[in-house]
């Protein structure tokens, strides 16, 4: 089994309608946690979220660099302090 099958998926999406388009996906595939919120606030969800292995950040918004650095520092699991 692959990952996506077998490990724990956190879908944040900011749009009511993907949201509800998400969280039918997740009916069928139970190891997507679908969260209805905004992704530059990770403040807002931290507390639905454990620490993972892999961040994929595909936001549409001129800071998005800022913001998958802050989702690397807030959730990855194993930090690289190389950067």
């Amino acid at each position: 089994m692959s990952l996506l099958q077998e490990g724990l998926v956190y879908a944040v999406e900011f749009s009511h309608r993907s949201g509800r388009d998400l969280v039918n996906m997740a009916k069928k595939r139970t190891n997507v946690i679908p969260i209805i919120e905004d992704a530059r606030h990770p403040a807002r969800y931290r507390m639905l979220v454990g620490m993972v292995d892999v961040i994929f950040s595909d936001v549409a918004q001129p800071d998005q660099v800022y913001l998958s650095y802050h989702l690397y520092l807030m959730f990855l699991s194993m930090l690289v302090t190389d950067l």
